[in-house]
């Protein structure tokens, strides 16, 4: 491939990545905030330091940070967007098809440190909340750094038994903008989206921001 072919080509994947950047910007960016700590799970970041950034319902400095408003149990809420991706057997699985309950989405990949740091305390909240919880564990399947079967192995050698969608067509990375992992989202039983995090979450901060989206919907 000559200089010029080579320069339209990173051109054009570089063009891609930053439409999916603007999508997920437009999207996402007026409804998932980094400054209102954990006030849609019912915690105060004073009391327990979820890490989790939450949509603000209100958008206004005047209304309260902490408690779940109406406003954001109504249809102004964000909708979470759909996606397709595969399970081990290569069917293909459907983000909508799991909602009626809550989902905790992680995107994660084994070349990621970050990531292989936390999967362990995944797995161990995974074991109490799985029956109440759908747990899509994404691996950004990019046929290279990581593939189906080498994301298998690692998964089996560890022993996680958490459940594993691959993202072969990353349509589920560029539909949130997963541009950065770890990055967890949190969508509640209603098909909105909770909130999000770029970055690790420990098992206390799961346990935490699980306890209280479950109390929530009762």
């Amino acid at each position: 491939m000559n200089q010029k072919k080579k320069f339209s080509v990173i051109l054009i994947v570089l063009l891609f990545v930053l439409a999916g950047a603007m999508f997920a910007y437009r999207h996402l960016s007026d409804k998932i905030t980094p400054d209102t700590g954990a006030s849609l799970l019912g915690q105060t970041t004073d009391t327990v330091k979820t890490g989790i950034e939450t949509a603000d319902p209100a958008g206004t400095e005047e209304e309260p940070a902490n408690p779940v408003t109406e406003e954001a149990a109504d249809s102004s809420t964000f909708d979470a967007m759909d996606f397709t991706v595969y399970d081990s057997d290569g069917n293909p699985v459907k983000l909508s098809d799991f909602f009626g309950k809550p989902i905790l989405m992680n995107f994660w990949a084994t070349w990621c440190p970050p990531c292989k740091a936390e999967l362990p305390d995944f797995d161990a909240v995974y074991a109490d909340y799985g029956e109440d919880v759908v747990f899509m564990m994404l691996n950004m399947t990019d046929g290279s750094r990581d593939t189906v079967e080498s994301a298998s192995a690692f998964v089996a050698d560890n022993g996680y038994a958490f459940p594993v969608y691959f993202d072969c067509d990353l349509d589920a990375a560029y539909t949130y903008g997963a541009a950065s992992i770890p990055m967890t989202v949190l969508i509640g039983a209603d098909a909105n989206i909770v909130g999000a995090q770029v970055g690790i979450l420990t098992e206390e901060q799961l346990r935490a921001i699980l306890d209280n989206v479950l109390s929530n919907q009762n």
